[in-house]
């Protein structure tokens, strides 16, 4: 019988930091993971934080989109107010690769609604 010696192999996500955001937008989505490179077995931590203003309903992300990672745990932080008109929250998964070799985290969208005003 042959044994085959399995090597570590480096991966890298291709963004380790990312923000989104348009001029006027009620919504602010940044997403970044702790560990841009990461060994097979590594666990590491991908997180999305939603800072809005008090009238946007969003969406928790859909982190079961993700290909190519076993999710290991996942969590939300509380509500927490920035000010008198937005509030965050912190949305993040441990992920650890199923498969050797580079892999990208996809955009996961995040559907939100605006509460109605009443005059």
């Amino acid at each position: 019988m042959k044994t085959k010696k399995i090597t570590s192999i480096v991966f890298s996500l291709l963004f380790s930091s990312l923000s989104i955001s348009w001029a006027d937008s009620p919504l602010t989505i940044d997403a970044e993971v702790d560990k841009p490179i990461v060994t097979t077995g590594d666990i590491l931590t991908y997180s999305i934080t939603l800072k809005h203003e008090l009238d946007v309903i969003p969406t928790a992300p859909n982190f079961d989109k993700i290909v190519g990672f076993e999710i290991i745990e996942r969590s939300t932080s509380k509500l927490r107010k920035i000010n008198e008109k937005n509030i965050e929250q912190k949305y993040w998964v441990k992920l650890r690769a199923d498969r050797v070799g580079k892999h990208t985290i996809n955009s996961i969208l995040i559907p939100f609604k605006i509460k109605k005003k009443r005059w």
